[in-house]
C-alpha cells in the first residue's frame, strides 16, 4: 500500500500530495505554483483531520 496521500482534481487538473509529518507534493498535474502552495497550506492545516480519515478508512497507520 502507498503511503498516505490525497488526491486533488480541479477542471482537468491532478495532484497527489504525500501526508506524513510534512506534506509534499509527490505529483502536480495542471496546477499553477501559486495553487499547490494553497493546497499545500490546506492540508497541512488538515493533517489531523485527514491522517485521522486515512487511518479509519485503510485500517491503517498514516
Amino acid at each position: 500500500m502507498e503511503p498516505c496521500h490525497v488526491h486533488v482534481r480541479k477542471s482537468g487538473k491532478l495532484a497527489k500530495l504525500w501526508i506524513s509529518d510534512i506534506v509534499s507534493v509527490a505529483d502536480n498535474i495542471g496546477f499553477s505554483a501559486k495553487e499547490i502552495s494553497e493546497l499545500l497550506a490546506i492540508a497541512e492545516d488538515n493533517m489531523d483531520i485527514i491522517k485521522e480519515a486515512w487511518n479509519e478508512f485503510f485500517k491503517g497507520k498514516c
